[in-house]
């Protein structure tokens, strides 16, 4: 889950921090300012209500972080498991295909001009009704 962080959010994180190092400043001014006690109190519940929805948004962040990251690993590990799967579906055809001849068959139907259906030329009726298959099951998964 570590990795880099956005550059957006690097900036939002920046900007938050420089926003709360201000408000602790402003804070400390306000108390060093001579004012009427109620004005100092006031400036100082502001100050403290902007700090707080400051943390707010630096907990947004990080889930929002957080969610990103997530989201991330969890679309590549369903990228990944698609691609072994698939290719483990590759693999295991081509191999049943392989064994069905015996090399001495693929070179004596080779000389003769023969073409061996699946491994010379593709069953391009049998592929191409492929994902017409796969885009109605999906679509009874929707429903």
């Amino acid at each position: 889950m570590e990795g880099k962080v956005m550059p957006w959010l690097q900036e939002a994180m920046q900007t938050v921090t420089m926003l709360e190092s201000r408000l602790q400043e402003l804070e400390e001014d306000c108390k060093a300012i001579p004012l009427y006690e109620q004005d100092r109190l006031e400036m100082v519940q502001v100050i403290q209500d902007l700090d707080a929805m400051v943390q707010q948004d630096q907990g947004w962040i990080e889930n929002a972080e957080t969610a990103i990251q997530w989201t991330s690993y969890v679309l590549e590990n369903a990228l990944i498991s698609s691609s072994s799967s698939n290719g483990q579906r590759t693999t295991t055809t081509t191999r049943t295909r392989e064994r069905m001849f015996s090399e001495e068959e693929k070179n004596s139907s080779a000389d003769a001009g023969f073409v061996i259906p699946g491994l010379e030329e593709r069953n391009t009726r049998s592929e191409g009704m492929l994902p017409a298959l796969v885009v109605r099951d999906s679509e009874r998964t929707l429903e």
